[in-house]
């Protein structure tokens, strides 16, 4: 796939004397942060080799601009669907902004030469400019990759080795510039046919488990629950809290007791031939559809989810506040299976993934008046 130069906008340190506030607010008042310089921008087109570090752990990864054209052809495959309230809000911004200030974050396999190009450049090149944000315990770190011979060598190995990338976080905001670029491209050529985005090989991301905690269990009783249950899924009680070790196995809380529960072979057998299958799910479909009678877990309320980074520590505060709740810890999706549900258009059941690293608003953007 072609990755792209491009005129990089970045903050002005000079006028920022709260980082977190700034970047808590730019997403949506990056107009006027814009106007009143607290952003400052490069005239030459360039790639960016973007690291974050996060307690001593160095993820790096490119930012570069990748033609919508790419994105309609079906190179940077989607794993989810959108929503389209959350579509129309990120178009709004975009036609207000006529910027874009979070990258989308893409992945691929990893490449050994794109990782050499990477290690040898950030040895050799002093750092652009560098972010911290201590309330996240992180740095942010930028090199400018402008010498066009440079240039010409890493955007050739992703010609030559990277045919397609996996969208990790983003697909709100691509198909937001998509609809964009259809609507606007005779009036207004060359504003919105770029997508900005980070892209990380799969050795520099890591996929967390997404948990879920019920505030209850929408009115049937806690003994039935658990012998319908156990129609579906092996049981075992297990007394201190634990998280799963395998796919198809969960963790489960209930009445402040913890157990193991593992689906039968049957109902995994039943799923064979719908490609992927994945716990979360068996989990809507068979737990929380048919036995509690949610439908649309996507806007139940009373549903909390709970990413991994938090650990069994945030699903026991959230527990605290719900004592007739349910938790349920899930087995991570593993990459191989995210690629495989990419490749097939397989759409996973939303919150099945929580990616690391996170990229931040505003720490570097595309203006696309800075580009014309």
């Amino acid at each position: 796939m072609q990755i792209l130069p491009f005129k990089a906008v970045y903050p002005n340190f000079d006028y920022i004397t709260s980082a977190a506030s700034f970047f808590a607010t730019v997403k949506e008042e990056y107009d006027e942060y814009y106007k009143s310089g607290f952003f400052l921008g490069k005239e030459e087109k360039a790639i960016y080799i973007y690291q974050i570090e996060h307690t001593g752990i160095r993820r790096t990864g490119l930012i570069a601009s990748i033609h919508i054209e790419d994105y309609l052809k079906q190179q940077l495959k989607r794993h989810e669907d959108t929503i389209a309230a959350k579509e129309q809000r990120q178009i709004q911004l975009l036609l207000k902004r006529k910027a874009a200030v979070k990258p989308v974050m893409l992945t691929h396999p990893v490449v050994p030469e794109i990782d050499e190009f990477l290690q040898s450049f950030t040895l050799e090149h002093p750092v652009f400019f560098e972010v911290p944000i201590p309330e996240k315990d992180e740095i942010h770190r930028f090199w400018v990759v402008e010498a066009a011979d440079d240039i010409a060598a890493i955007t050739k190995l992703f010609e030559e080795k990277v045919p397609c990338t996996y969208i990790a976080d983003g697909h709100h905001r691509s198909a937001a510039l998509a609809t964009l670029y259809h609507k606007l491209k005779d009036r207004l050529p060359g504003t919105f046919d770029h997508l900005l985005c980070a892209i990380f090989p799969a050795s520099q991301i890591n996929i967390w488990d997404y948990n879920r905690v019920l505030d209850d269990l929408n009115g049937i009783s806690a003994t039935r629950f658990m012998a319908e249950l156990s129609a579906i899924a092996d049981i075992k009680f297990r007394g201190e809290a634990f998280k799963p070790t395998r796919m198809h196995q969960m963790s489960m809380s209930i009445n402040r007791e913890w157990y193991e529960v593992s689906w039968k072979p049957e109902l995994i057998e039943a799923y064979r031939n719908t490609g992927v299958i994945l716990d979360t799910q068996l989990l809507n479909e068979k737990v929380l559809g048919d036995i509690l009678g949610i439908s649309d877990v996507r806007n139940e309320a009373g549903i909390t989810y709970i990413e991994g980074p938090q650990g069994l520590e945030g699903i026991r505060r959230k527990l605290v506040h719900s004592p007739n709740g349910v938790a349920f810890c899930l087995y991570p999706v593993p990459f191989e299976a995210f690629v495989k549900m990419a490749e097939s258009d397989q759409i996973m059941p939303p919150k099945s993934t929580w990616f690391e690293p996170r990229l931040v608003n505003g720490i570097i953007a595309h203006d696309f008046h800075h580009e014309m």
